[in-house]
This record gives structure tokens, sequence and C-alpha cells, in this order.
């Protein structure tokens, strides 16, 4: 598992390391009962502190997305894929709703709106 992290972005870095590993179960390329790297394994990789790796690892167990086994470490949960696409559709919404309300009150049109979203899709 290789994520990217970086000490200058605005984002701090257990969110960093929470939303790549995410993302990565969530696109399935970490699939369900893969073991996940050692919390000190990972701090070291990512020379971060131990407790920052662990409070993602947390974050991902709070969500169901992980699990923990005592002495062994920590596994991809088992996901349905209409839960996969149902969390990261939230996430989307959530993330997407506050720019279009911005769009909206600044005198953007739901048609232009639409056409913006459009155009930013095709160009993917």
């Amino acid at each position: 598992m290789h994520l990217n992290i970086t000490e200058s972005s605005s984002e701090p870095l257990h969110r960093q390391i929470y939303s790549q590993i995410r993302s990565l179960i969530l696109s399935g390329k970490i699939g369900e009962g893969e073991a996940l790297q050692s919390i000190r394994k990972l701090a070291k990789e990512l020379r971060v502190s131990v407790i920052t790796v662990k409070k993602s690892y947390e974050t991902l167990e709070a969500e169901g997305l992980i699990y923990a086994r005592v002495g062994k470490g920590y596994f991809v949960s088992g996901i349905s894929e209409n839960s996969k696409e149902s969390m990261a559709l939230t996430d989307f919404k959530s993330a997407v709703s506050p720019l279009i309300d911005k769009a909206i009150s600044e005198g953007i049109n739901k048609s232009k709106i639409l056409e913006t979203l459009n155009k930013i899709l095709e160009s993917k």
C-alpha cells in the first residue's frame, strides 16, 4: 500500500492517511480480509507518529471499513458494493453541496452548474 502524504497540505496527516486508505478500500484496490500494515510499520514508512496512524485506523474502524484482531492487526471488513458506493456518494454530496450553494449564491444558474460538471466529467 503506497500512500502520498504531505506536511504542506492544509489537511491534517491523520486525515490524509484515513482518506487514502478509505479510497483504496471503497475502490476495491484493497479487498475484504486483506491485512493493513501494522501501525508501527506504516508510521515508520510515512515518517509520522504512531498516534497519527492509530487515529486514522480508529476512524476507519469506527466507519466499519476495517476491524482489529488482537495480536494480528487490522483487516479490511467485508462491505457490499452497494454500501461502498453509498459511502462514496455520501462523501461526494457533502463535498459538492457547499460548492453548489456558493455558485448559486454568486448568481450561477443550475443549467450552467450542470454544464460545468459535465465538462469536468468529460475531461476525466
